[in-house]
């Protein structure tokens, strides 16, 4: 009952969402450049989103490997198309992590697995926040003005300060608590912390930090890529600067696959940028028609490896 209850939100907040974005657009005009718009720009985003899906299977690949569990690079891709798939499908937008833990448990070991999807996802989090608090300052101060700068990256900063805390947490604190709840939340940010110490700390820091550019810039030039076949004007770093801010609306697990979200977060960001309403919904859905296709090879991943992956 409480699960239907929760879809059933879910659904309501992306219905709204898109209600909201609808009722502020020109229908015919968001027609008119759907139609305008060249085959060949379409086939170079696609590739770019699928290079960013390649991206993430090697980020997701080098997380496994430094916590100590084999997987090949051929795995791991296929393993994030897969989750992709899912993520588009089921209701949660995190339902591909469920996923991954079950193709890999065999291999890796379920709970192993579950720890390295979550700190995919927190990392690629916070690397768009990193990468925030780097560009804004950089191009959007004058759109911005200081102040509004300054309070972004200020609790950019926190937000990152308080994701790596952990890292200090050592196991033999918790120990120490009474409290049996506070002493098993105090277990788990524990182990989070060791494992995000052999991850972020490790020698092989440069190949984590080649593998988050890889699955981050190919989705930003998707959106440039667009956004120069609209006209825009806007340069690749202020695109830098702003998409991050709609892909974490997405990761939300508010809506169906982050739908109605990432729209009313694009209107409202790009509006910043001087984009019309229109430009920005458009933006948005073929971004979210983008994911759909491209994570369709999932669906074949899944089927071809009868649910689970063995070395």
């Amino acid at each position: 009952m409480i699960d239907k209850l929760k879809l059933g939100v879910r659904i309501a907040i992306s219905f709204i969402c898109l209600g909201v974005v609808f009722t502020l657009i020109d229908i015919d005009k968001v027609v008119d450049l759907i139609k305008d718009i060249d085959p060949i720009t379409i086939l170079l985003v696609i590739l770019f989103m699928l290079l960013g899906h390649i991206g993430s299977g090697l980020r997701f690949y080098f997380i496994v490997n430094q916590l100590r569990r084999k997987l090949l690079k051929v795995d791991a891709i296929k393993v994030s198309f897969v989750a992709l798939w899912f993520n588009q499908l089921l209701p949660t937008g995190m339902g591909g992590d469920v996923v991954r833990a079950v193709m890999l448990a065999k291999t890796c070991g379920r709970s192993r697995t579950i720890l390295s999807a979550f700190l995919d996802r927190i990392l690629g989090l916070l690397w768009m926040i990193l990468v925030m608090m780097v560009f804004i300052p950089l191009v959007l101060t004058s759109r911005l003005g200081l102040e509004v700068t300054i309070i972004i990256c200020m609790s950019c900063l926190l937000t990152l300060v308080i994701s790596f805390s952990p890292i200090m947490i050592k196991s033999s604190f918790c120990k120490a608590l009474g409290n049996k709840h506070v002493n098993n939340l105090c277990r788990f940010l524990s182990l989070f912390g060791h494992s995000m110490r052999m991850v972020v700390l490790s020698s092989a820091f440069y190949k984590l930090l080649f593998y988050l550019v890889l699955s981050f810039l190919p989705y930003v030039l998707y959106v440039s890529l667009l956004g120069h076949s609209f006209g825009l004007g806007l340069t690749l770093p202020e695109y830098i600067a702003v998409v991050p801010v709609i892909f974490i609306a997405m990761q939300f697990p508010i809506s169906i696959g982050g739908w109605g979200v990432r729209e009313l977060a694009a209107l409202y960001v790009f509006s910043y940028m001087g984009i019309s309403e229109e430009v920005a919904v458009i933006i948005s859905i073929l971004y979210g028609v983008g994911l759909l296709v491209t994570s369709i090879p999932g669906n074949f991943f899944w089927i071809r490896t009868k649910h689970t992956l063995v070395n």
